[in-house]
């Protein structure tokens, strides 16, 4: 083969030239030879790649070339030539290889069947880093003054908490100044205390005080005060944790990928030629479709429609949570506040077996009953979610069993579910009361949209329990948006059993503008002969998120009134209302807010529900600052303003308006991301830096202005300024001892600034200063 070979020669652009590089292939004959040539692969310029050809026609591509674009390469195809590994094109089923002789471009189409799978991940990451948390704390309050028949009292809640880099402390009390004379009350009652502390990235948080256990499918939740441990996935707020089917689809040549999910456009992104996969896209939960839009760059577009099913019953294939709870029950919550009972253990665990398949095991214990079962969810794929599972207890009631089996499907036009557990009479719980033991209860409902003739819903539940008079109840219901938003609903409800009643209920409102309404309402109520029923009136006009007032009045045929009025403030809202039903009246009084101090910095605010911030813009007084485009108030005298109300765990977006900044300021950037810690205090600060800015007025050797238009550069460094009117240069960073050179038409001259700026000036104007000629 050596003999055949004739040279190994370059054809890239600027090496030789393509008539010579045509003419050296025609001459060649049967010879093959090693070219570099440009590749242009379905449309996409490639770059030099290694081509071996044989009268003047590839018949063979460099082997490291195709992997680089994706492609195939079959089982024993590649050979060797001049000690580079080769696939002749031959083996490529269906690619057509031709050299371009003017422009010595290797022209490549491929068939899309002939490219690796590429796979787009939409999912997101873990998330931005955690801002710094500052030592901080907060103070909430609601105080309660209601009057009513003669009796008047008054009460508080509370809710305190500290954080810090360690964690967060939160504590929640009510004090009652005056009780009612027949209610006696403790004067201060503690609700919760509790340590917390999150680690991020194990997606687990450390709760040390008061708190739940995890109710699962056939326990209870119950309160207690100890130590809790358990998986968090709020951590991540952008995580995805139940199943996600993948969507594929082919394309041509590199195009977009456009993502609808039930008709609605959630992404777009760029795929190369060939099979493609999307994973992680974001499904609502029920049953649906995806579609995927393909558009080439020539216009032409592919719809690639997949149905799905998600549910948020599942866990992902392999992905776990837990929670493990040790402590005492909490007794006569809100009544006492120490009030502990006996120990108490509690685990929880639920596993991904498969994106089909979600396991849960639970056990439970305390003095008096343990419980431990298990359950699964399963998915039928697009006929929905079934449940299956048991558990068994032991105690002084005896061993009891527990069994739990159910079913939901949700559509998009259709939905239903049914669930029920049966009991034996020794089953037991924590914190079962005696009075109440479970021994069967049903349920199920079914849902059905009509489209623009509105909806309609259905429901039924059954409940037994041992020592109880028996309950069944039935209710359907039908709503209906009618011309300009107008709303209207009515249901029906049925109870039999030990208390048989039947009511109807129905609305109608009226949207007004986005915060007033009117509102209509009909009321009938059937029980043991008698009945009752009403027709009311009502205007209000919501209270804003920024500051405002909104108010609400409503009248009923029933001799009642009601009124109400109350105002939004930065640092507040406030409530009034009072009401009279058949001669009797009542009025209350609400106030609520909070306090917070985060780096040293005391604030009033709402009351402070989430995280907060404090954003510094150097010592720049009045500059506006944004939380995710919505205006949280102006910088103090120190550059500081507070932000009351961010979400923790995600990267809060926010911005400044620059025009507000003095002309000798510069930032870095004008948006920033904050990311807080659970209910804590977090730090931003802009790189803002004053520049002694100046104007300088230039001029030629002869006395006349430099020439508007011409460039001066800063010697030494890139940075250039365009002479304006005058001969003057506006200089944002003037440095004491700077050299500056124009270029002009007629030749280069510099000039010296021996001073910087002077900065008690917002913007002086330095000069003359004349440029001298730079010999050639």
């Amino acid at each position: 083969m050596a003999a055949a070979i004739a040279s190994v020669f370059y054809a890239a652009p600027g090496a030789v030239a393509a008539d010579e590089l045509v003419a050296q292939l025609a001459a060649a004959q049967t010879a093959r030879q090693v070219a570099v040539l440009d590749s242009v692969v379905t449309g996409q310029p490639q770059g030099p790649v290694f081509a071996l050809v044989e009268r003047a026609e590839t018949i063979a591509i460099e082997a490291s070339a195709l992997r680089r674009w994706r492609v195939k390469i079959p089982t024993n195809a590649t050979f060797e030539f001049e000690d580079r590994l080769f696939v002749a094109v031959a083996d490529l089923p269906g690619v057509r290889a031709n050299i371009e002789q003017r422009t010595q471009r290797l022209l490549l189409n491929l068939p899309p069947t002939l490219f690796e799978r590429s796979d787009i991940q939409f999912g997101a990451s873990g998330g931005a880093p955690l801002s710094t948390a500052p030592l901080a704390g907060f103070l909430n309050y609601t105080l309660f003054a209601y009057t009513s028949s003669g009796t008047s009292y008054g009460s508080g809640f509370f809710e305190l908490g500290a954080s810090g880099n360690l964690g967060s402390l939160i504590n929640t009390a009510s004090v009652n100044t005056v009780a009612p004379a027949d209610q006696p009350t403790n004067r201060i009652v503690r609700f919760d205390t509790a340590w917390r502390r999150d680690d991020r990235d194990g997606l687990r948080t450390l709760n040390v005080g008061d708190a739940f256990t995890q109710a699962g499918a056939w326990g209870r939740s119950v309160r207690f005060g100890g130590l809790q441990v358990g998986t968090n996935f709020q951590l991540q707020p952008n995580l995805i944790t139940y199943p996600l089917q993948p969507f594929s689809g082919t394309a041509v040549v590199p195009s977009t990928v456009d993502v609808f999910v039930n008709g609605s456009r959630i992404a777009s992104q760029p795929v190369p030629s060939g099979p493609f996969t999307v994973n992680d896209v974001p499904l609502v939960s029920g049953a649906g479709d995806v579609q995927l839009v393909v558009r080439d760059p020539f216009g032409q577009q592919q719809v690639i429609t997949q149905p799905f099913y998600a549910s948020r019953r599942l866990l992902r294939g392999g992905l776990d949570e837990f929670q493990l709870s040790l402590g005492a029950t909490r007794e006569n919550y809100g009544l006492s506040s120490f009030d502990y009972g006996s120990p108490l253990a509690s685990g929880y665990w639920r596993r991904g077996i498969s994106d089909r398949l979600t396991v849960e095991g639970r056990f439970e214990a305390d003095d008096d009953v343990r419980a431990a079962g298990a359950t699964a969810d399963f998915s039928a794929g697009l006929l929905g979610i079934f449940t299956a599972g048991g558990a068994i207890s032991g105690g002084q009631a005896g061993t009891g069993q527990l069994w739990i089996a159910g079913y939901e499907y949700q559509g998009r036009g259709f939905n239903f579910g049914a669930r029920s557990i049966w009991a034996s009479s020794q089953f037991r719980l924590v914190g079962d009361p005696l009075s109440l033991v479970l021994q069967r209860q049903s349920q199920a409902s079914a849902g059905l949209t009509l489209g623009p003739m509105g909806s309609i819903g259905i429901a039924w539940a059954a409940q037994r329990y041992r020592d109880a008079p028996a309950l069944d109840t039935a209710a359907l219901s039908y709503s209906v948006t009618l011309l300009r938003r107008t709303f209207f609903t009515i249901s029906i409800a049925r109870s039999y059993g030990s208390f048989a009643q039947t009511s109807a209920f129905a609305t109608l409102s009226i949207p007004l503008d986005s915060r007033t309404s009117l509102a209509g309402e009909a009321s009938t109520t059937s029980s043991g002969g008698n009945r009752s029923s009403y027709v009311g009136a009502a205007v209000q006009r919501a209270l804003p998120t920024d500051e405002g007032m909104g108010y609400r009045v409503r009248a009923t045929s029933k001799e009642q009134f009601d009124a109400s009025v109350g105002y939004t403030w930065p640092f507040g809202v406030y409530t009034v209302e009072a009401s009279s039903f058949e001669g009797s009246t009542a009025a209350r009084a609400t106030a609520s807010g909070g306090f917070g101090v985060i780096a040293g910095r005391a604030f009033a605010s709402r009351a402070i529900t989430d995280s907060f911030g404090l954003v510094r813009v150097r010592d720049l007084q009045g500059i506006r600052v944004f939380h995710e485009g919505n205006p949280v108030g102006r910088t103090d005298d120190s550059g500081h303003v507070v932000l009351p109300r961010l979400t923790p765990y995600l990267a809060n977006r926010i911005t400044i308006d620059e025009r507000d900044l003095p002309i000798d300021v510069a930032i870095r950037d004008r948006e920033m991301r904050i990311v807080p810690q659970f209910r804590s205090g977090a730090l931003a600060e802009y790189d803002a830096r004053r520049q002694a800015s100046a104007i300088l007025e230039v001029q030629l050797a002869d006395g006349s202005h430099l020439p508007a238009g011409s460039e001066v550069q800063l010697a030494g460094s890139s940075q250039r300024y365009i002479v304006g009117h005058d001969g003057e240069i506006f200089v944002p960073a003037l440095l004491a001892s700077s050299r500056f050179v124009a270029e002009l038409a007629s030749g280069r001259c510099s000039f010296d600034v021996e001073s910087a700026a002077p900065k008690n000036e917002k913007l002086p104007k330095l000069g003359p200063f004349t440029c001298r000629r730079i010999p050639s």
